[in-house]
């Protein structure tokens, strides 16, 4: 499972989660892609899925949790768990129904994706990592030809002046999209995203 000696395959993985804003799925096709009356079949039913999307799938959720339990065990602080249980869901989640440029982060129609649980943060940032998310500058809105998270700032997960601190923090790492600290607070920060998200669709 160890995954910091290269970078983790990145660039087939980040086909796999891109969504640029140009090509953006209607939410129809999207919900395409979730079969979820796969839950209920038989057996014998679910040999006809793709197996080969779903080797892929199963693929970028292990890259994910190994990516957790490297920086953890790395940085001796932290809780792989979480982040190694909840990787299909996050990858599921980015891959099947967000809607993001991961070439213009501060894209101003994008979905929010708010993870308020710090001891979960390492899931967060391998997912910016394996969708090849870009940095950018808060101030300017200008986007950077690097990425917002790289293997390097993994490495440096829990550590001082590190792009990856323990929680989440707004403004200093590109893709985060509010600072997490105490459980629950992603609801109310969430909603609100949501208020104002509609208010200036009404607006503009």
């Amino acid at each position: 499972c160890k995954l910091f000696g290269h970078d983790c395959q990145r660039q087939g993985f980040e086909k796999q989660l891109r969504s640029p804003a140009s090509a953006l799925p209607s939410m129809s096709e999207r919900h395409q892609n979730v079969d979820l009356e796969m839950l209920f079949r038989s057996a014998k039913d679910r040999k006809s899925i793709d197996k080969e999307r779903v080797r892929l799938d199963e693929q970028v959720v292990n890259c994910l949790r190994c990516l957790a339990m490297d920086a953890v065990q790395k940085a001796n602080s932290g809780h792989p768990g979480t982040p190694m249980a909840m990787a299909p869901v996050a990858y599921a989640v980015w891959a099947r129904f967000l809607r993001y440029d991961p070439d213009a982060p501060l894209w101003p129609n994008r979905d929010r994706f708010v993870l308020s649980m710090g001891h979960a943060s390492m899931l967060l940032y391998g997912m910016l990592h394996v969708a090849g998310v870009k940095d950018a500058d808060r101030e300017t809105g200008e986007t950077k030809d690097c990425l917002a998270i790289t293997m390097e700032d993994i490495k440096s997960f829990r550590q001082s002046a590190s792009k990856c601190p323990g929680h989440p923090e707004y403004g200093w790492t590109a893709g985060i999209e509010t600072t997490t600290g105490p459980l629950g607070a992603g609801i109310s920060t969430s909603v609100g995203m949501a208020i104002a998200s509609k208010w200036l669709a009404a607006t503009f």
